[in-house]
């Protein structure tokens, strides 16, 4: 598993992946090169850094990124039945500022210079 398999594209993850990674790496952690020392480094700042706002690294949380944000609160709409399935086409939802509203809930962390939401529990 590489960091790339674990960051989707940058857009969205979960932290069991991260995890796994993590743990795949510091079982080998006398093999690696530079390159491997630097990605578990980053990893376990993350892990810190994300439990320090939410307490579900080991059970499974998504991290998304800020460019992706409004398309993933309009998911979450969806998914959720806020924005039922047969919603007209012509009627205009402002999904920046519902967005703006749900990040109330979510913080940002950077990782791997990208900013990142996570939800506050």
């Amino acid at each position: 598993m590489m960091l790339q398999d674990v960051t989707a594209c940058n857009f969205i993850f979960d932290t069991r992946d991260a995890e796994a990674l993590i743990n795949e790496l510091e079982s080998n952690v006398n093999d690696l090169d530079n390159a491997d020392k630097e990605t578990l480094k980053s990893l376990l700042a993350l892990r810190s850094d994300f439990q320090d706002y939410n307490n579900e690294w080991e059970h499974g949380d998504t991290l998304i990124c800020e460019d992706y944000w409004i398309d993933y609160v309009k998911e979450l709409c969806e998914d959720c039945g806020y924005i039922p399935k047969d919603f007209p086409h012509w009627i205009d939802i402002d999904w920046e500022s519902t967005a703006r509203n749900v990040a109330q809930d979510y913080t940002t962390i950077t990782f791997d210079g990208v900013d990142y939401y996570v939800r506050c529990i």
